[in-house]
């Protein structure tokens, strides 16, 4: 059974996690470990990261960056949906769609305004079911709906409301079936990297009883979490405030630090693998 490291980003955008993964597994696979990425649940933007989109057509298969760049510079072997079960498309909704412009910048703010698609994927059953959200395509900019009728053709995803789309991301039924993927990868490997969502301190809520170490990164900057500390501050924001207590800014100032490092700036996760393995050989 592998250990599971987990590793959280404390900004809700471009923390740097996917590449300090990548650059931590060549670490550890240079010492002998048997070690595998995962991304429970992955978002990726049409707009932001068109290159999702072009790659999701590619590959058949509803995907974003992070777990393509995982196969590229790691040469993973398991396929794109046991390594990221959960795929969530969003896209920017159009200015014209509102009355007023506050209205508008108020929807990037929050998530589900945007979700256009999404892939629950059962890897070990292999299945993959699609979804679109209901009135999602009307919203978005003009020159993404014709790419998402591309996905569309690709996918057949199934209509569903917003509200019974997030009602079933937060179920039981998806923290066990991710649960069930972390329990297969873990069978095969020495250590597992699992890579969380946005700034959530966890991607979904059944991990956190498994966990053995935590790291936070955030641009230019690495932490080791005390990880009792941390289960113990998650599981209680969770309880306390739902979903929204769990963000790494609500929970950090309150974990115990073991570890910081300054991380150097890289041009790929391979350069920072390099240089990552004189900031945290002591420690792995």
């Amino acid at each position: 059974m592998a250990s599971i490291w987990l590793i959280t980003g404390l900004l809700q955008y471009e923390s740097g996690k996917t590449w300090y993964t990548i650059a931590l597994a060549r670490v550890l696979s240079k010492k002998g470990y048997r070690v595998t990425p995962y991304k429970p649940v992955a978002g990726h933007s049409a707009w932001y990261q068109f290159e999702t989109v072009e790659n999701s057509i590619k590959y058949k298969l509803l995907v974003g960056g992070d777990v393509v760049k995982y196969k590229h510079y790691l040469g993973v072997k398991y396929g794109l949906n046991i390594l990221n079960p959960v795929d969530i498309l969003s896209a920017p909704p159009s200015p014209r769609k509102y009355r007023i412009i506050a209205e508008y910048l108020a929807a990037l703010e929050v998530l589900s305004e945007q979700i256009v698609m999404v892939r629950i994927s059962n890897p070990l059953e292999e299945r993959d079911n699609y979804y679109i959200v209901e009135g999602s395509e009307e919203k978005i900019v003009e020159g993404l709906r014709p790419w998402i009728e591309k996905l569309k053709e690709e996918f057949n995803p199934k209509p569903i409301s917003i509200e019974d789309l997030v009602d079933e991301l937060y179920s039981p039924r998806i923290n066990n079936l991710l649960l069930d993927v972390t329990r297969f990868l873990s069978e095969a490997n020495d250590i597992l990297l699992v890579e969380s969502f946005n700034d959530a301190a966890t991607p979904f809520y059944g991990l956190l009883d498994l966990v053995e170490r935590v790291f936070m990164v955030s641009p230019g900057y690495l932490y080791e979490l005390d990880v009792e500390d941390f289960k113990r501050i998650a599981k209680k924001n969770y309880l306390l405030y739902g979903d929204t207590g769990t963000r790494m800014n609500k929970i950090s100032n309150k974990v115990d630090k073991v570890f910081e490092a300054p991380l150097p700036i890289a041009e790929s996760p391979l350069r920072l693998a390099e240089k990552l393995e004189e900031i945290v050989g002591g420690l792995v």
